[in-house]
């Protein structure tokens, strides 16, 4: 088993129950911001026995903390550019990535307790990265562990359907890393993608707002290839953007929407002051 040394880092232990504790929850409440987001998502009621991934959605969240959705996408959105967590909102998924290294599972057995935990888990991509990324922590920890894991997703089907029995588990590894997979969750930051396009969260949220899509996706294109801008999550940042151009709108209600840091691009992409 490897030896532990989280960055010489010391550790208090926090009760999940402090959430709704009667004194805690009398005391006077944070405004919207990615700090208090984060210590939630470390220590929330939401949180399950696997480290770092578990079931919640944004709108849970925000009831939670007794902010706006609106409020609680914009600190989300802050977390999501830092690369410290990753969520397939739609599915109702959050990933912590470097959760499991600071809440190590105590023994083999806690981990093929994961089975019934991790069988409920949503269905997605994100929950597969997340299990591809786990199992290589848990084999850095030792054989014992990560022979307890394979067991507990062979015997629980913890994949769901369409999922790979376990005996695939070690060549999925290996295909991941051939394909780069594992660069790409180093969360490098990277210029925008040539077939990038806006989410189904972008449309809805586009149409409540009363925005043009097309015409915000034309201009943040315009913008982020004029100015070579990289990023780790373009769907979060195409977001900000969104969420500029809605404060902006019911600043002046004149129509005009303008890019991120008070920047407009006209339709050639020439910046205007």
């Amino acid at each position: 088993m490897k030896s532990r040394t989280p960055e010489e880092g010391r550790y208090s232990k926090v009760s999940r129950r402090m959430w709704v504790d009667e004194k805690f929850q009398a005391l006077s409440k944070a405004p919207p911001n990615a700090q208090t987001l984060w210590m939630r998502l470390l220590t929330g009621l939401e949180l399950g026995c696997i480290p770092g991934l578990y079931g919640v959605r944004l709108g849970g969240i925000a009831d939670a903390l007794d902010w706006s959705k609106e409020d609680t996408q914009r600190c989300w959105n802050e977390i999501s550019e830092q690369g410290m967590a990753e969520a397939d909102w739609s599915k109702g998924l959050v990933w912590v990535p470097n959760a499991i290294a600071h809440n190590e599972p105590a023994s083999p057995n806690a981990v093929t307790g994961w089975r019934l935990a991790l069988c409920e888990l949503p269905e997605c991509e994100l929950k597969q990265k997340a299990i591809v990324s786990i199992r290589e922590y848990l084999e850095s920890m030792g054989e014992t562990w990560l022979k307890a894991f394979d067991s507990m997703k062979a015997s629980g089907k913890a994949s769901g359907k369409g999922s790979r029995k376990a005996s695939d588990n070690q060549e999925s590894g290996d295909k991941i890393q051939d394909t780069g997979e594992r660069e790409r969750a180093k969360k490098v930051e990277v210029e925008v993608p040539d077939d990038w396009k806006p989410t189904d969260e972008h449309v809805e949220r586009a149409k409540r707002s009363r925005l043009d899509l097309n015409r915000e996706k034309d201009k943040f294109l315009a913008y982020a290839k004029s100015k070579a801008v990289k990023a780790v999550n373009w769907n979060a940042k195409f977001t900000t953007w969104l969420m500029n151009a809605e404060d902006f709108r019911n600043k002046d209600g004149n129509g005009r929407i303008p890019a991120v840091n008070a920047v407009i691009i006209d339709d050639k992409g020439r910046r205007q002051i």
